[in-house]
């Protein structure tokens, strides 16, 4: 199946008040959308655990185990791809655990490649009103509810497929940016949250970001410009071990020491005597 042969049925369309659910992951037989309006929680999937929060955007296809921990109000989409199923006018019910999920039950399993991964999409704010406009017809009923219903999911698709693709240049901006920030504030007090307060996203997502374009974390490329500058100021000074630590951005002598010999496999003393 292409994207273009999209023609979703809408099983659900509602803005829930709470969502919550507990463990253990349990799969689905159709495809879902989420999307967080108020409140924060924890996303479990088979691989990780995010935190959602308002602006965050979950696509999961069919036979995805999931749970949300917290609570949240939440858009909530369910629906199939296709018009092939539409006699069935509710979910089937999720199992109660993944031993018990029967593949055979999966309504759908042709689906365009875009789409067989789930998606994480964070500051999804641009998508929100399509999201409570599919809602409204769903709720409404009126004349052409269903196909208005459908246009809509068509499109939240073409957007989470077209979002893997357009993202790919803002990811290696945002890399970049993060580099320059992280060289000119090596020095301070910052951490993951700080760093992702700064550009406006969520810490997961900069650290999912940096880790595919360069395979390290946020916190791992801080430690690596800590360490850069400390060793040429080894090499150039004859500053205090606490002075040092002081300049690059550490709290505390002891900290400094430790963190350089894991990263190098020198002490700072040894350090700078071999250079």
């Amino acid at each position: 199946m292409q994207i273009t042969d999209i023609n979703p049925f809408v099983r659900y369309a509602r803005i829930q008040p709470t969502i919550v659910s507990y463990p253990p992951l349990k799969p689905v037989y159709d495809h879902r959308i989420f999307y967080v309006l108020e409140g924060s929680a924890e996303f479990a999937m088979p691989d990780q655990i995010i935190t959602v929060s308002p602006g965050t955007l979950i696509y999961l296809p069919s036979a995805t185990p999931y749970y949300f921990n917290g609570n949240i109000k939440t858009v909530v989409l369910n629906f199939d791809m296709t018009q092939n199923f539409n006699h069935l006018k509710t979910s089937l019910p999720r199992p109660k655990s993944i031993d018990e999920f029967c593949p055979k039950c999966v309504l759908e399993h042709d689906i365009p490649k875009e789409l067989k991964e789930r998606k994480i999409i964070y500051n999804a704010f641009d998508i929100e009103s399509s999201l409570i406009e599919c809602v409204s017809a769903f709720i409404g009923k009126t004349e052409y509810y269903e196909s208005e219903a459908s246009a809509i999911v068509k499109k939240l698709l073409c957007y989470i497929a077209r979002g893997e693709t357009a993202s790919k240049k803002e990811a290696l901006d945002l890399v970049q940016k993060i580099s320059v920030y992280l060289q000119q504030n090596y020095d301070k007090d910052i951490d993951n949250e700080s760093i992702a307060n700064e550009f406006g996203y969520h810490s997961y997502y900069l650290n999912r970001v940096l880790k595919k374009s360069t395979g390290e974390t946020m916190h791992q490329k801080l430690i690596f410009e800590r360490i850069s500058v400390a060793k040429k100021i080894l090499k150039n000074t004859d500053f205090t071990v606490e002075r040092i630590a002081s300049e690059v951005g550490f709290s505390n002598g002891s900290q400094f020491c430790n963190t350089f010999k894991k990263h190098t496999g020198l002490s700072p003393s040894e350090y700078r005597s071999k250079n």
